[in-house]
């Protein structure tokens, strides 16, 4: 999501033949072409915005079912009522670095 902060630690993660995605950025990046052509890796660039509606929908499904099977393990670093979705907004935008994601409740009011 940070490939301008990110990216070159990125390539050193990846197993031969590895693929990486890029799907967020907030500026340039430099890399040295050398780390991406010994292992032969790929580098996609993707804007979520030109997704279809069937994407999102096939994408949405992806994930739902890598959580239910347990192989997408989201880390959250913190939970907020929506009443505190103002503070939320600000530590994203105030944050310094990735320590798992920031998550709204949305509690369901019970009815008698």
């Amino acid at each position: 999501m940070l490939a301008n902060v990110n990216f070159d630690k990125d390539l050193d993660l990846l197993a031969d033949r590895g693929r990486l995605t890029i799907v967020g950025s907030r500026g340039s990046t430099r890399m040295d072409p050398r780390k991406m052509m010994g292992p032969e890796l790929q580098v996609y660039g993707i804007a979520l915005l030109n997704s279809t509606q069937e994407e999102w929908k096939e994408g949405s499904a992806f994930i739902v079912e890598g959580v239910s099977k347990g192989w997408v393990k989201p880390i959250i670093h913190k939970r907020y009522a929506l009443e505190q979705a103002g503070d939320a907004h600000r530590d994203v935008m105030h944050s310094t670095g990735a320590k798992g994601k920031l998550v709204l409740s949305v509690q369901e009011e019970e009815t008698s």
